[in-house]
């Protein structure tokens, strides 16, 4: 005669015997996603992109001054350290600009997978045609 295990846990004993599995602890169902419909910040994002378009058109159809004022330069050496400090000053305003764009930018890739799939290929094309970052 046949040796047969029988385990002293009951449930696997019943279950070994053929009655009933042990009932499987059912997952909730998710609600299948309904498509996206435009919502109220929407309008509103809408408005005011339009209001803003609409100020810069009346603002631009009013102005009446010349876009480049006339600009005297001076050309005798002594203002020339003046100029020089000027161009100086412009160079660390825009790598201070620059490094503080390049540590928000960066910190943004690094810690949203999300933004990353976007911003890294993006800052390659700009990097790629200077023209388009400026």
């Amino acid at each position: 005669m046949a040796q047969v295990y029988l385990p002293d846990d009951p449930r696997v004993r019943a279950q070994l015997e053929g009655a009933e599995t042990p009932a499987v602890k059912e997952q909730p169902r998710r609600r299948p996603r309904k498509p996206r419909r435009l919502g109220g910040i929407d309008l509103v994002v809408f408005l005011a992109f339009i209001a803003g378009a609409t100020l810069i058109v009346l603002a631009a159809a009013r102005w009446t001054t010349p876009l480049t004022p006339a600009v005297t330069i001076d050309l005798s050496p002594s203002v020339l350290p003046a100029y020089a400090g000027y161009s100086l000053l412009r160079m660390m305003l825009a790598y201070v600009l620059s490094l503080a764009f390049t540590l928000i930018y960066g910190r943004i890739a690094a810690t949203n997978r999300r933004a990353e799939v976007v911003m890294v290929p993006l800052l390659d094309i700009l990097q790629s045609i200077p023209i388009l970052s400026f």
